[in-house]
């Protein structure tokens, strides 16, 4: 492989793809900054849809600025500083120097999209042959899809606000051709091993999908008469399944890894991925009538039934998020689309050329349109809705409860819950679906039961001691006032104009299930 730089190896026309992936990957950031800039909105300093999970980093970053081992903060009990990141890490290192939780995350954007565009590039190069077909596979691979595809499915949705994901994709990537060019070369492949620990740990599904993707493309080469290569072979997946014992062993150790993981095992059909995926897995299926050139050529081929294979484990109860397995599943499907329709006949006068160009279109320009104006509504700020956004007055007693000198717990609705730990490194009541269990809804209707006056004071009172908060907030969605039910626990009260924050009085607050900063 010609060690010319990366963009000189580039032509125009890919240049422009991999650019406006990255244009598309500023559609919700640049979004929240028109918010803030022309209509002086309060940002969270997400970046995403689904902000509960850029709200978790952010929580995960306050946490390791501090311990660097990560905890639980979305309840109010004890839970261990046991999750090491290395994003998380470094990013925690940068807030423990003085820089903002928000900034700390958004750098990785510009990282992982490097790092994305990179190795999808450079599998797509390694895979088809010819420009224009490398052109169009590059196209389908970032951009293709179905309206109404199921998010995890198409790439694009990853680039707003999981950069720890897109890094680990990259990783796997990358780990593929190094892997490859090690085995061709005779040599061990140490950075090919790197790289699958790397996504491994990153991103756990990355590391499944690798591993059984390898092992996959052995095999298959194995059985072609091939000469397999089992040294290397074990040395990368040993290195991608280290992180994955470590996950494990939290999964099986710590009770919040637990309980998350079984809140979130939903999956689909089988049949409702093939109709989501059918204009890529039609002429893919034309490439499993060639033979395999190389490590990577049978890797692409064994990858969709690698990621079908981690899905359907995920999705019994072996992990959690079945769908995450299916990140970038249109990179193999693109690659195999561009060698199946090489490898037909097709009669003269036809124009390949256009014809290759409207099916490309086909494939991405409706998709693209598509996500763009259903998700359009997501980014400015809505009320009732987890947005990038809150209330000015919500995020000053978020500072307030933050700026208190001593440990103490937050007691908040979901609605501003899932806000506290990022905003204030606090412990919370009920924030985060899957990190608040066991019993969310439970919690949820607790909260709600209180701040909506539905309780008589004494089980008010009772129910807030229970918890060991040491703050109480009722936010701007909330129109009923607690004083009259919390008058005789109630240390102070501050307002911050439609939001209030209560401080429990210390000699009422429960010592047994004392929340702990």
């Amino acid at each position: 492989m010609a060690r010319e730089s990366f963009w000189r190896r580039t032509d125009a026309v890919e240049l422009a793809v991999l650019w406006l992936f990255v244009l598309l990957s500023m559609w919700v950031l640049g979004g929240d900054l028109y918010e803030v800039f022309s209509q002086g909105a309060t940002w969270t300093g997400t970046d995403g849809l689904f902000t509960a999970d850029q709200l978790q980093y952010l929580a995960w970053i306050r946490d390791a600025s501090h311990h660097l081992l990560v905890a639980n903060l979305f309840v109010l009990r004890p839970t261990p500083h046991d999750y090491l990141q290395p994003m998380i890490a470094i990013s925690g290192g940068l807030v423990a120097l003085g820089m903002a939780p928000w900034l700390a995350l958004l750098l990785w954007k510009p990282v992982a999209l490097a790092v994305v565009l990179i190795g999808v590039r450079a599998f797509v190069h390694r895979a088809v042959q010819g420009a224009g077909a490398r052109r169009a596979a590059l196209a389908v691979a970032l951009f293709g899809g179905t309206n109404r595809m199921f998010v995890d499915l198409w790439l694009p949705l990853w680039a707003w606000g999981y950069p720890f994901a897109l890094v680990a994709f990259g990783a796997a990537l990358l780990s593929l051709l190094r892997y490859e060019r090690a085995c061709a070369a005779g040599r061990l492949p140490f950075a090919a091993a790197l790289l699958a620990g790397l996504a491994g740990w990153l991103h756990p599904w990355q590391g499944e999908v690798l591993i059984v993707t390898l092992i996959g493309a052995e095999a298959l080469l194995w059985l072609l008469g091939r000469r397999p290569h089992p040294q290397s072979l074990l040395m990368v997946i040993g290195a991608a399944a280290l992180p994955l014992a470590y996950y494990a062993m939290l999964h099986n150790f710590d009770p919040s890894w637990r309980l998350a993981a079984q809140s979130d095992t939903s999956g689909l059909p089988v049949s409702r991925l093939g109709l989501w995926l059918w204009p890529l897995l039609i002429p893919a299926a034309l490439a499993y009538r060639l033979r395999p050139r190389g490590v990577s050529d049978a890797a692409v081929r064994m990858w969709p039934f690698a990621a079908l294979a981690c899905y359907l484990a995920n999705l019994h109860g072996m992990g959690s998020s079945p769908f995450h397995a299916f990140l970038g599943i249109t990179i193999p499907l693109a690659v195999l689309s561009a060698q199946g329709l090489q490898s037909l006949r097709w009669p003269r006068g036809v124009p390949r050329t256009a014809l290759a160009v409207a099916m490309t279109a086909a494939i991405t320009v409706p998709v693209v349109i598509y996500h763009l104006n259903t998700n359009a509504h997501s980014v400015p700020p809505a009320q009732g809705h987890a947005a990038n956004f809150m209330p000015e007055a919500e995020a000053d007693a978020l500072l307030y409860i933050a700026a208190q000198p001593g440990p103490g717990g937050v007691l908040a609705d979901s609605h501003i819950g899932v806000a506290v730990p990022a905003a204030t490194g606090r412990r919370v009541y009920v924030g985060d679906r899957y990190w608040s269990q066991p019993d969310f809804h439970v919690k949820q209707n607790l909260v709600d039961d209180l701040l909506m006056g539905w309780l008589t004071p004494p089980r008010a009172g009772a129910f807030v001691l229970s918890t060991g908060a040491r703050f109480l907030i009722v936010d701007c969605w909330v129109h009923h006032s607690p004083d009259r039910l919390l008058g005789g626990i109630i240390q102070s009260s501050h307002d911050f104009g439609c939001a209030r924050v209560y401080t429990i009085k210390t000699e009422h607050r429960s010592t047994a299930n004392g929340a702990r900063r």
